[in-house]
């Protein structure tokens, strides 16, 4: 942030992350000494990234795509995993030796299959036995949130969501996505946890373009009732669940699970995907669980589109049991972790 100061007109620049970005406050400029009051939601509103001012829509997106700083890596380890999977002749000792490989989520991988999730008892000792005991489904979903923890756990400033929070929003969405694949689309059980922890990934890129014009996102979605996704829109021409395809599409993940999380609030506009109405219906899950996404957003959560009760076949009290259950499977899974 760059403030000038109203004594002696000389130019200070102040760090991101050294100041509150949420609240007024103030500091003695170190030339004069002048007490300098400074509104963060303002100033940052102002100094938006100027070599985008001219960019909106495909040209903004392209341009985050291709030189954003914060741009995830491509899931080494994960691509590599779902390719073993879809070769027939693969072996739980191909997984085995691919984990080993990675000796940090190898680690995370145990921890996780030891979690009270999955209750295994004993305790599973090794990789290769992880890989023949849990199952492929397990296993898949394991190596996603060893592999996916550290991405998803950063504050987004922009969003005001602390630290792990986007993390817990992702496992919920994952885990409901699973328990109505299970109950009601068995076919979608291995892509709908998948898909639901990548479904809020387009928000890792938007955050710092939210940042920069903060005070204009906060009075879309609380002075004018938006959703985070419409405010996204109305700011920048496309939402996170866009360019989070355009992303994934990138990682080269199958286009069953890029499509679904690039239609997730609108299902309806999706061709039929039968994952991107799971998706909408787990996202509105773990809002309601007690997961929201972004807290400036708790009060326009996403809401089920029209479609996809009927479309899932899903009555009202099978949402509440799924709540319930979300709650409960979040909290065991990630008991033992601090993300």
């Amino acid at each position: 942030m760059k403030i000038k100061c109203p004594g002696c007109k000389k130019n200070i620049n102040i760090k991101n992350g050294t100041y509150p970005d949420d609240k007024i406050f103030s500091f003695l400029c170190p030339g004069c000494g002048y007490k300098i009051k400074v509104n963060p939601l303002e100033d940052i509103s102002e100094s938006s990234f100027n070599n985008n001012q001219h960019l909106y829509g495909d040209n903004l997106k392209s341009e985050i795509l291709n030189s954003s700083p914060s741009l995830p890596p491509v899931p080494d380890v994960l691509i590599k995993t779902r390719k073993i999977l879809d070769n027939p002749g693969h072996t739980s000792k191909d997984l085995s030796r691919l984990i080993s490989l990675d000796q940090a989520i190898a680690a995370r991988v145990l921890k996780l299959a030891n979690s009270a999730y999955f209750s295994f008892n004993p305790p599973i000792p090794t990789i290769d036995e992880a890989c023949i005991l849990l199952g492929e489904k397990n296993l898949m979903s394991i190596i996603m949130i060893a592999q996916m923890s550290k991405m998803l756990d950063k504050e987004l400033k922009g969003y005001s969501i602390a630290p792990g929070n986007l993390f817990y929003h992702s496992i919920a969405t994952a885990v409901a996505a699973d328990l109505i694949a299970k109950e009601k689309m068995p076919l979608f059980e291995l892509d709908a946890f998948a898909s639901g922890l990548l479904h809020d990934c387009g928000k890792l890129l938007l955050d710092d373009y939210i940042y920069m014009r903060k005070k204009e996102f906060l009075i879309l979605v609380n002075e004018k009732n938006n959703k985070c996704y419409e405010a996204e829109i109305k700011m920048f021409g496309f939402s996170h669940e866009e360019i989070g395809f355009d992303l994934l599409e990138s990682w080269k993940l199958p286009e069953i699970q890029t499509h679904a999380i690039g239609y997730h609030h609108h299902p309806s506009k999706s061709g039929k995907n039968e994952l991107s109405y799971i998706l909408n219906a787990a996202d509105y899950l773990a809002c309601n669980s007690g997961f929201p996404a972004s807290p400036p957003c708790s009060e326009n959560q996403p809401e089920l589109d029209p479609e996809v009760m009927s479309f899932l076949s899903v009555e009202k009290y099978e949402l509440d049991e799924f709540a319930a259950k979300v709650e409960k499977n979040v909290l065991s899974m990630t008991k033992e972790f601090s993300f």
